[in-house]
């Protein structure tokens, strides 16, 4: 905003903000689409996360942090997603709540791969999964 409350006066620009002049001298900011001031310090760094982007620790809102079980994380213009699993790890009931809930070196059920149950396999001599 130009000339606000002065001839002269230009209200100064903050990152990730919209600015208009008010009653006065006085400038007011607002935050942009996607963007949020999570540190709540609009007149020294406006609306300094990008809510909607890639952040995974401010993914769709401030403080939003992106967390799944023997997963990696992703955010994706503000959504959550899981990653790839985390090494001996997989996603047998592709349900991302509990991440990469199995363990293919030890789960009896999903032994080393989703579709063996090392108990229900005749020709297996032991009903135990190990590395």
């Amino acid at each position: 905003a130009n000339n606000c409350g002065s001839c002269g006066y230009v209200c100064p620009a903050k990152y990730g903000t919209s600015v208009s002049c008010v009653a006065g001298p006085s400038c007011s900011y607002s935050c942009l689409g996607g963007y949020s001031n999570c540190d709540g310090n609009m007149a020294a760094n406006g609306c300094e996360i990008h809510t909607l982007g890639s952040d995974i620790n401010n993914c769709g809102g401030c403080g939003s942090r992106c967390t799944y079980t023997n997963a990696g994380a992703v955010c994706n213009s503000g959504t959550c997603a899981m990653g790839t699993c985390t090494t001996n790890y997989q996603d047998c009931n592709s349900s991302p709540s509990d991440g990469c809930e199995s363990n293919k070196l030890t789960d009896n059920n999903h032994c080393g791969t989703c579709i063996n149950n090392c108990a229900a396999l005749s020709r297996i001599s032991t009903t135990s999964c190990t590395s």
